[in-house]
């Protein structure tokens, strides 16, 4: 999703998709840790409106937002396009938790079903 960059010390950038009305929230990093992404779904056209206009984006968001609407924490991850096989054209690939967590545990059963410790 595309996210435009906003002047809050909350919220590094901010999309929203009017047809499925997911708000995505690309949070500023923190001296421990990387700005996080968050998509809320559910959110009305009122309340993206209303939230991007407030005079504070930090307080809407825990007033109006926050934990009131399922939300997802999504990663990106950015491959070199050189780095695509097939010359895909894509420049970045963002994954949910549950998608990595899938993964993960393909990963983890093949692996098993490849190698064979012995204790």
């Amino acid at each position: 999703m595309h996210r435009g960059k906003v002047e809050s010390t909350f919220a590094e950038s901010i999309g929203y998709d009017h047809e499925s009305r997911v708000l995505e929230i690309k949070t500023h990093p923190s001296r421990n840790a990387a700005g996080h992404i968050y998509q809320m779904k559910g959110v009305s056209p009122h309340t993206f409106a209303a939230f991007v206009t407030a005079h504070s984006i930090g307080a809407y968001y825990n007033r109006f937002i926050k934990a009131k609407f399922e939300t997802v924490e999504v990663f990106e991850q950015h491959i070199p396009e050189e780095d695509l096989s097939g010359n895909l054209g894509m420049g970045s690939l963002t994954f949910s938790d549950e998608a990595i967590d899938k993964l993960a545990n393909a990963t983890v059963d093949a692996m098993a079903r490849r190698f064979s410790f012995r204790s």
